[in-house]
């Protein structure tokens, strides 16, 4: 009877971290950070970095005149 329930709980600790490692590689949102650096922009804003590419947001347009 212990070789059963030894069996059974072992089979529930397996399924289960197959069961994580399959959501966590498939299915989990993976966090991007950007670093903190900033852009000058022409009328003298500063813009800093966007996610997923990192790349810089863009600079508000000028003033037409």
């Amino acid at each position: 009877m212990k070789k059963v329930v030894f069996i059974v709980v072992g089979a529930v600790i397996v399924v289960a971290a197959g069961f994580f490692i399959w959501w966590k590689y498939f299915f989990a949102p993976e966090a991007v950070f950007c670093i903190q650096d900033a852009k000058l922009c022409p009328d003298g804003s500063y813009v800093g970095r966007v996610a997923p590419q990192c790349d810089f947001a863009r600079c508000p347009p000028g003033d037409s005149r």
